[in-house]
This record gives structure tokens, sequence and C-alpha cells, in this order.
């Protein structure tokens, strides 16, 4: 399939399950966050797998800066989604 077509399909699934959460019925939010979860850690895993290959040199560096900026906005979300 090809990874632009996975994360834009995981990307889509993400925005689907974060439409689910807007709704009342619990029937629909705990489904709409399961879905967005799944969508978010797709994306994730297509991303970092992205890193590797798009990077000519310097793999290995691409990879943890990949990784810190994932880490370090999952910290900021968390603690502002937090407050």
């Amino acid at each position: 399939m090809g990874r632009r077509k996975v994360l834009w399909a995981v990307i889509v699934m993400m925005l689907a399950g974060l439409i689910m959460t807007l709704f009342t019925p619990l029937a629909l939010v705990i489904p709409g966050v399961l879905i967005f979860t799944f969508g978010f850690f797709g994306a994730h895993s297509v991303a970092s797998s992205w890193v590797g290959r798009r990077a000519t040199t310097a793999r290995g560096q691409a990879a943890s800066l990949y990784l810190f900026c994932y880490y370090a906005g999952s910290s900021v979300a968390g603690t502002g989604g937090g407050v």
C-alpha cells in the first residue's frame, strides 16, 4: 500500500476517532478513544520507520531526533491537557 497512503489512512482514522469523542453517549466515546489511539500509534509507527528510510546519512541521529520530538511533544501535550 505504501507508507504515504498508510499514514494518511491512520490520520483519517485518528480524525474519525476524535469526532466520535465529541458525542455524549459513552457507547460512542469509548470506541472513539480506541480508534484515535490505534490511529495515533499507527501514525507513529509509520513515521518512525520512515525516518530511517529517508535519512541518507546519520540515520541514528535522525531517529533519535524524531523520538526526542515525539516524546517532548507528548510531554507538553500531556501536561497541557491535564492543566
